[in-house]
């Protein structure tokens, strides 16, 4: 039905929704909570962005639409006009703002610098990693055809922008991507009634030792342990394409770098755990007072000047 002037805000909540909106079912808040998230993040900001420590000013109970000022309360229970040199607002990261109980949070814990000065990760990065196996499958697929440059040069660009994005891990897709293409050299099931002919053979000791080659170069004693797991989840991978048929060999040998994308987001949300963690105990000042001496002194000087 037309909206009319008269129509309020809990009737627009009845309208349904156009049929003529074929799009509609690939918007993103048909899956994902949206709507949640977005309130979540909006609490958020608000908790860790409010200047709490000195007076606000607000909107009084009966005053006019037209009306873009602020008001306080004096002694006498009248609104006056939030007096503009005292309008702080911008947030000092010093405590989160008081909640219902008057409990308060460390701003440390939750805030990196990096928020300020980068923000969070894009996340396209998620979709450049999803697009590396897709063109390492397609260059299997087109591996007899000039055609196959195309997916070639696409996942050179999304590597390069990987690099750019996430460093390191830009290595750990390219290695990802380069294992489908291991099914090209790996012997038939047929093959494999006598083992030492593919044991003794190129074919498993090129493939076996571009990994290990790889793994050790940019593995160091830190990450001893994702290396061993890399290297027993690639063994695996390898082992499985080796009994499998021809067809399923680039779709199971992908799977590694389908994982990458998943990896690196852990990886980020772990560091930045730990990070905070280390923040918060570096700065314990936080718990103390020294930074509330001067809520006492600002308040009387706010209410000096409107009483």
């Amino acid at each position: 039905m037309p909206m009319t002037p008269e129509h309020t805000i809990e009737d627009a909540k009845l309208v349904p929704e156009s049929p003529s909106t074929g799009l509609a079912v690939i918007k993103l808040n048909r899956f994902l909570p949206i709507e949640p998230m977005g309130e979540d993040s909006r609490q958020f900001a608000l908790d860790n962005g409010t200047r709490w420590d000195v007076t606000q000013g607000e909107r009084k109970p009966d005053q006019d639409d037209d009306d873009d000022e602020l008001y306080v309360q004096n002694a006498k229970g009248e609104w006056v006009i939030w007096p503009h040199d005292m309008r702080d607002v911008r947030g000092r990261f010093y405590r989160t703002r008081p909640d219902a109980q008057g409990n308060q949070g460390s701003t440390a814990g939750r805030l990196l610098t990096q928020d300020f000065l980068m923000g969070s990760a894009s996340s396209a990065t998620g979709l450049l990693f999803a697009a590396v196996p897709l063109f390492s499958l397609l260059i299997v697929l087109l591996s007899n055809s000039a055609l196959a440059i195309l997916p070639v040069m696409a996942l050179l660009a999304t590597l390069s922008l990987l690099a750019i994005s996430t460093g390191g891990w830009a290595i750990v897709a390219a290695v990802g991507a380069a294992l489908p293409l291991v099914a090209l050299a790996l012997p038939e099931p047929s093959q494999l009634h006598d083992p030492t002919s593919f044991l003794g053979s190129s074919k498993f000791f090129i493939p076996v030792g571009v990994v290990l080659g790889m793994a050790f170069l940019f593995g160091s004693l830190r990450h001893a342990r994702l290396v061993v797991g890399g290297l027993l989840a690639v063994g695996v991978v390898l082992g499985l394409s080796i009994i499998l048929p021809d067809i399923l060999r680039p779709l199971v040998l992908a799977l590694p770098s389908a994982w990458c994308g998943t990896l690196w987001s852990s990886s980020l949300m772990s560091q930045r755990a730990a990070h905070l963690q280390w923040q918060k105990k570096v700065a314990s000042w936080e718990d103390s007072a020294n930074g509330t001496f001067h809520i006492e002194a600002r308040r009387a000087q706010l209410l000096n000047i409107i009483n």
